[in-house]
This record gives C-alpha cells, structure tokens and sequence, in this order.
C-alpha cells in the first residue's frame, strides 16, 4: 500500500497550494457569506466594543446558550460551569485525552478521521476499534474497555447514531462504569442527529463527555469555538487539563457563534443543508456518468465518499494521481486508523463548496471553476482509468545519437519477466511518433542475461522504431519476437489477433524474454535535451526500462 500523511496533512497542503489546484478535503464551510451571515460580520467591530463592556461568563453563557439550543440540546448543562470554550474541537478532543488515564484502554468508532485515533494514541492510551456494524447491532465493548468514543453524525460515512442505540449503549455504559464520548462535530448539519443527547445520558445514568464544533457549519475562516461539555459524574481532571491549555476563547468570537447560531434557526440551516444537497445531487450524477458512485447515499453531511472500482487502483495512490492533475481529495486509508487498507476503495471529497464550483469542477459547465482543478470528475475518472497499477518507476534518460551504440553500464538490479499485462499509449508533442526502446538489463553482464522464469537467453536488448509495426527484436536472434510497442493508432489491429496466431510482425503477444509482458502504459513528455517517462508495473519492483523520442538513448537510471 502506497503509504500518505495524515488527513489533516493532506487538508493544509491543499490549503496552501500555491498553484491553485481546487481542494476538495476538508469538511469545513469554504463558502461566499450569505447576505444575513454578512451582515452579522459586518458587526464584528460592535462585537469587539461588547467584549470590552461585557463579562466574560454572560458572553460565554449566551454562546452556549444559543448554539445548543439551534442544535436541538436543549437539556445540555448551561450555566453550570461544565461547558468549558475551547478554539477547536481538536483541542477538546486533546483535552479530553490528557484527562483520561494514561494506559487506559478506549474503544473508538471505526472509521472516522484519523487526529482522533491519533491524539488519544499520542497521549498513552490503548485503542480498540468499534465498527459502525457492532454499533448498528448494539454490540456494545466490554471492559477492560472504560470509554467508548462516538462520533455523531460519523465522518466519512455520515452515519448516525440512532437515538436508542445511544440510550442502549448509555444503559451499558452506567453498568460497566465506562464512559461515553461523544465528538459531535458535525450535528449542526444534519436535523436527524439533533435528539437530545444530554438527557439520555443523564437518563441513563451513565458518566458522558461530549465535544461540539461550529467550524463546520458557517464560512468564518477558522473563526470557530469548540464546546467541552462533561457530567456532573465524571472524577477526570477536565479543567485541569484544560487550564493547561489556553485561558479563554475569544469572546468575539463567541459573540459572532451568538448571531450565526440565531440566523441558523432563522432559516440558516435550511439554506446551508439546501445547498450540500444540491452538490451531492450533482456530483452523483456525474460519478454515474463515468462508472463511479458514492459509497454512503444516504449521508447528509458536507463530506461524500466516492467508491472506487475493485479493478482500480488503491486511492492513496489516486490521491497522488489528482495531485497531478491539481485536484486535492482525500484517500480513506487513515480514517480506518486500525486497518488502513480496508480503506483503499474510497476517496472523500468536500461538499461545502460554492455550487457553481461544484458544478463547474464536477460537469464542466460554465461558472465559477478552478484553474487548475476545472472538471474533476472527468479527472478523477481518467486517474481511475490510468492509475491502475500501484507501483511507479520514473526512468530519465538523455539522448544520443543513433549511430552510437548505447551504453548500460552500472544498471544494477534490473531483472526481465516481472512486467506483466501492461499496455502502451505512446505521444510526443510536436510529432507524429516516436521512436522506442526496451532494454532488459541483468545484474550480471548483459551479455549473458537470461529469462529468470524461463531460462532462454534475452540477449541485451531489444529495439524498434515507430513505423507501421511498432516492433521490438532482439539482435542476436531477430526471428523471436521479445515484445511489441505500438501506437494507438494500431493498438486495436494488434489486440484483435487471435492468440494462436504464430508470432509474426502484428502479433501481440509476450515471448521469452519478456514471459507476460504485452506492453506498458507510459506517460512521456520530451523536449529537445531529455525525456521523463513514467512506467507503471503490477510486479513488486519495475524491472523494465523505456525510453522514448526521436532517437536513441543513454545514461538511464530507474529511481
């Protein structure tokens, strides 16, 4: 498996992306203001005179107040002192952490974002997975589990947790004095995971902790607060642990969660949840249109995952394709933190974006859209079609003249007949063809190279030019084909011959000293002093060299 950073890596490398590629990671609101959110923006100079004037605790207690009333928590403890404002969920959840028993063993929802595995990990606490299946049949852990760790609606699949499996696992918890943790993050955007929470806790009995975010919900460029709620049962050093992390939020920022929160039960909320269904909608009609589909239709959150074919390739390795292409998505593999390659079959890309970019990136239709990033579907569809293989050998070259004889000393380690079931695509800009070697280089001398699946000398290369045949032969014994390159403009005759065809000069098939080889796929550029090609391979390490332009070549080196 292609290994990646972490997801939060990811999400700042799109952030500052210096070329402008379009970024779909992050499941934060990167939207243009609304006219009502614009107008309470405009009142952050009121807001800064207001925190100069006011108290701090009836600042903060308004906060609180109004956000988790316009969530629907209507019975979460306000006023009491155990609301604690931090600036980020991320360090509510780092709080949380450090608060728990080092040593300790948590189970924690699988999948969701990684930073959350990641900071309880990183503050000596033992992991366990709990699936979204165990959590769908109410198989609850059982200590030495002491915490269990939702995440509500869940990030990437959306799922939420319904209200009776929240008050099973309540029941189960008070019972084995576990503690239930749940990281709410994305509540605020979906009506279905706005049930009480609090009061099925305290109902239950149970010791509870829970984490909720706007920086979700509303475009303030990381303007955000991060709520930490506990019980009244809970004996974990919790403000402790948060005294050592900040003294306060900022109670403009406080003032400004107030005004947005009023706005989002004043129609906000139908307008922001209107508009990600609008880009869901459309970006799965695109996925439809190119064989893709989303993996959880009936999410309603801002993030989708898109399921990649079983054929295709892994979507690390995507990911660093889009890259390329300058589309920043998200690979799955971190958020299945306990087994990574469970992951390898979806992307995540962001919903909170401006329709018409969505629409533009998505379709190609006319609007708003993305220098470089314009039409992704179509780019992520040509990635999945051409990123099939998950190992990448790039080979450099530089060019000599054809009358030389080239020269392969000091290529090490290179052996023939691990390239299999490949094919060739071939172009030069500028040119109508081009001209073609394949070298197979042993570790030994060359001269003496042999197949090491079958034995048979491969000689020390084999060579061809771009004319009608596209034919590689080896020159000690130029009667055995070795291999064939061919263009795409002859791509179908040669792959419409029958496979008992004898070996002649169109026929298609692998011999001797290439055993399963039947071409490569290569994505060359070339310019008048060198040419960079990629070769991608099946095999565990690439042991075939290309080299393409208008002549021969020399000095190749496989990095």
């Amino acid at each position: 498996m292609t290994k990646v950073a972490n997801l939060t890596t990811m999400e700042v490398n799109a952030l500052t992306d210096i070329d402008g590629g379009l970024n779909l990671t992050d499941g934060h609101a990167r939207l243009v203001l609304t006219e009502e959110q614009a107008a309470i923006v405009a009142r952050l100079p009121e807001m800064f005179a207001q925190a100069s004037r006011r108290s701090f605790p009836d600042i903060e207690r308004e906060a609180h107040a109004t956000f988790l009333h316009a969530v629907g928590q209507h019975t979460a403890p306000v006023g009491t002192g155990r609301i604690l404002s931090c600036y980020s969920s991320t360090l509510a959840t780092d709080i949380v952490a450090r608060a728990l028993p080092a040593g300790s063993t948590i189970a924690v929802l699988h999948p969701t974002f990684d930073n959350i595995a990641d900071l309880f990990t990183t503050r000596g606490l033992h992991l366990v997975p709990m699936s979204e299946e165990a959590l769908l049949a109410q198989d609850w852990p059982v200590p030495p589990v002491s915490a269990v760790v939702l995440t509500h609606p869940n990030n990437p699949t959306g799922l939420v947790t319904p209200a009776a499996h929240l008050h099973s696992l309540a029941v189960h918890a008070a019972r084995h004095q576990q503690t239930v943790i749940i990281d709410a993050s994305f509540r605020g955007q979906v009506r279905e995971a706005q049930y009480d929470t609090y009061a099925i806790l305290d109902a239950a009995g149970t010791d509870w902790i829970t984490i909720e975010d706007t920086g979700k919900l509303w475009p303030t460029h990381e303007l955000k607060i991060g709520f930490l709620a506990y019980s009244s049962r809970t004996t974990l050093p919790i403000e402790r642990a948060f005294s050592e992390s900040l003294l306060s939020a900022s109670p403009v920022v406080l003032q400004l969660i107030t005004a947005l929160a009023h706005d989002w039960v004043d129609g906000g909320y139908e307008r922001a949840r209107g508009l990600v269904q609008r880009n869901r909608a459309i970006v799965e009609e695109a996925l439809a249109g190119v064989g893709l589909r989303l993996a959880d239709p009936t999410s309603r959150i801002s993030v989708a995952r898109v399921e990649l074919p079983a054929d295709g390739p892994d979507s690390n390795l995507l990911y660093k394709d889009m890259l390329n292409r300058g589309v920043h998505v998200l690979p799955c593999a971190p958020f299945h933190w306990a087994d990574p390659d469970s992951g390898l079959r979806y992307i995540r890309i962001s919903l909170a974006r401006p329709h018409g970019v969505v629409a533009a990136a998505a379709c190609g239709r006319s609007g708003e859209r993305d220098a470089r990033g314009g039409q992704w579907m179509m780019r992520l569809s040509g990635a999945v079609r051409q990123a099939r293989e998950p190992r990448m050998l790039r080979v450099m070259f530089s060019r000599f003249s054809q009358r030389s004889e080239p020269s392969y000393r000091g290529v090490k380690d290179l052996r023939p007949c691990t390239a299999r079931k490949l094919s060739m695509n071939t172009q030069s800009p500028g040119r109508r063809t081009t001209d073609v070697i394949f070298a197979s280089i042993s570790a030994t001398s060359a001269a003496n190279a042999r197949c090491e699946r079958c034995g048979q000398p491969v000689g020390s290369m084999w060579y061809g030019s771009s004319d009608r045949y596209g034919l590689l032969r080896s020159p000690k014994n130029s009667a055995r084909l070795s291999g064939l390159l061919f263009h795409s403009s002859i791509r179908r005759k040669l792959r419409a011959r029958s496979a008992s065809t004898p070996a002649s000069p169109v026929d298609s098939r692998a011999f001797c000293g290439w055993c399963e080889l039947s071409g490569m796929t290569v994505n060359s550029g070339s310019n008048s002093a060198s040419t960079s090609t990629f070769v991608r391979s099946r095999s565990g390490t690439v042991q075939t060299i290309v080299a393409t332009s208008s002549g021969f070549f020399r000095h190749i080196s496989a990095t």
